[in-house]
C-alpha cells in the first residue's frame, strides 16, 4: 500500500488541499545554499547537506475529485 500525502495550496486566494498522483515533472532549482530560507530547520532535522529549493509541475487530485495541472 503507497502512502498518500495530502497537500494544501493557495490558488488564486484560495485554499486547495490535493494528493499528488503523478510523478513531477519540469523540476527546476529555485533556491540554493544561504537561498533557502529554512535551511537551519532542514539541517537540524535531517543534517547538513547540499539543500535546494526546488518547484515542478505535477498530476495532482483534488478533494472534490478533479485532477488537474498544479505547478508547485
Amino acid at each position: 500500500m503507497r502512502a498518500v500525502a495530502t497537500w494544501t495550496a493557495v490558488v488564486e486566494n484560495q485554499i486547495v488541499k490535493f494528493e499528488i498522483v503523478g510523478k513531477i515533472d519540469q523540476v527546476e532549482t529555485i533556491a540554493s545554499g544561504h537561498g533557502v530560507k529554512i535551511r537551519a530547520q532542514l539541517q537540524k532535522a535531517y543534517g547538513k547537506g547540499r539543500w535546494r529549493k526546488l518547484k515542478g509541475v505535477a498530476t495532482v487530485r483534488r478533494r472534490t475529485g478533479n485532477f488537474g495541472q498544479l505547478s508547485y
